[in-house]
């Protein structure tokens, strides 16, 4: 069965202001075996394979595969910007076409034992490599009250992805179905090397005819991303209608990103370091979670709350410039679930909140330069967003047709967005700012039969 749950509980990461999707698996048979093999192709450049078996004997259940992905994407932008500057207003349009090209291969293996009623195990290990190639083709027209400016830029972009994920499991049900305690450990490496290369030609007004040597930059990033995860959990089954959960969980995050920006010179045809440009800085994003929850029901009415803490422990260590933001905070997010059905009229009411936390991208104060047209600079004085999410929802069969009316409000502090600054040429800055207040409100509508 797969479980939507649109407002989770205390029980999950409070990171997110997105729903979960709760799989919920069939209990095997002694003996089975089984795999599955998929082959496909479609149009403009797509093409994947992928193999998988399992085998399940004596409490010991094996799964392993493998997948190859070999897929292209084509996008096409136009962007007309307008900027009014102390000299007047400065038209920018953009013509954008973009190739993207990925290729993947990966594997993953796991086994699950089931030693006896109480106590279990699992284990699984994936990995693999992604190549993602893009090609951008930019043409440009700047222009304002004296001057029109035509220029091609072209970017060629590298990047060979490895990662490594591995999980662990344990439970022990100290009573089945009763009372159980699960321990869960995992760990993943990624590593995103990239190589991108950026000519930029003044043309004329046909985009033909270059005019001179191309301003010609590369730029390198060697990203290393180490990721870990333990949590603990408790639950009880005081009653049949009734259920206690606890746990512990903390949440590892550690980056590090090594980036060289260097512009080519044509006098001495050799690329030089563009210390503006080139940055190294360490990121960790820490969080230190626990949570309790308790389900009944009442006067028909069927409940769950749950109350969830979290500390969280984020530094940005900026080598380059010697700065070192650091920001820790405990926060608390308390979620409540209440449904009551009246014969065959369903309704259901939820309430949580929820933490959207800034990325290392948008908190990095060292610009990041896309052309001469565009920089992006993070802010590393960023807030964590918070969401106040409700919802109140119905549910009606009509013989055979199922029909489902949902509405939400979603109240937001803090929320990120982008903020854009033009100078007199111009040029943009894009950096990132928080808002005080952002609400959303919607309503959705859904059959089926």
């Amino acid at each position: 069965n797969i479980e939507l749950i649109t407002n989770p509980s205390s029980k999950y990461d409070a990171e997110g202001s997105a729903g979960i999707i709760n799989i919920i698996l069939k209990k095997q048979t002694d003996y089975s075996l089984s795999g599955i093999y998929n082959l496909n192709s479609g149009t403009r450049d797509k093409y994947n394979t992928d193999l998988s078996a399992n085998y399940n004997y004596d409490g010991f259940n094996i799964t392993g595969g493998m997948d190859y992905r070999d897929n292209a994407n084509f996008n096409t932008q136009d962007v007309d910007r307008s900027v009014l500057s102390s000299s007047g207003i400065i038209n920018n349009i953009t013509k954008l076409n973009i190739r993207d090209k990925r290729r993947q291969y990966s594997g993953h293996a796991g086994v699950d034992y089931t030693a006896d009623d109480y106590n279990s195990i699992s284990l699984s290990l994936s990995g693999g490599n992604v190549k993602v190639m893009r090609t951008l083709d930019a043409k440009v027209e700047s222009s304002d009250q004296l001057n029109n400016v035509f220029a091609n830029n072209i970017n060629n972009m590298n990047m060979p992805v490895n990662f490594f994920n591995s999980t662990f499991d344990y439970t022990h049900k100290f009573i089945p179905n009763v009372n159980d305690l699960s321990f869960e450990i995992s760990y993943s490496r990624v590593t995103l090397p990239s190589d991108q290369t950026t000519y930029q030609y003044n043309t004329d007004n046909t985009y033909q005819v270059r005019l001179g040597n191309p301003y010609q930059t590369n730029f390198t990033n060697d990203t290393r991303r180490n990721e870990g995860r333990t949590k603990l959990n408790y639950s009880y089954k005081i009653n049949p209608q009734s259920t206690f959960e606890m746990g512990l969980q903390s949440n590892f995050f550690y980056r590090n990103l090594d980036i060289t920006n260097k512009i080519f010179d044509w006098n001495t045809n050799q690329y030089n370091i563009d210390s503006s440009l080139t940055n190294n800085f360490y990121f960790r994003n820490n969080v230190h979670a626990g949570f309790i929850s308790y389900s009944n029901v009442f006067e028909d009415f069927e409940f769950q709350l749950g109350l969830r803490g979290e500390y969280m422990d984020r530094l940005l260590q900026q080598n380059t410039t010697g700065g070192n933001f650091t920001y820790t905070k405990m926060d608390y997010f308390p979620s409540l679930n209440v449904s009551r059905k009246i014969d065959d009229h369903q309704l259901q009411f939820s309430y949580s909140r929820r933490v959207n936390r800034p990325n290392e991208y948008i908190l990095n104060p060292f610009p990041f330069y896309s052309d001469k047209y565009l920089t992006t600079r993070g802010n590393p004085h960023l807030l964590p967003e918070y969401i106040n999410s409700y919802e109140l929802n119905y549910q009606k069969v009509f013989g055979t047709v199922f029909v489902s009316a949902q509405t939400y409000y979603r109240n937001s502090h803090n929320s990120v967005n982008q903020s854009f600054k033009a100078d007199s040429t111009g040029s943009y800055l894009v950096t990132f700012e928080n808002f005080d207040l952002v609400n959303t409100y919607g309503a959705e509508l859904s059959s089926s039969f």
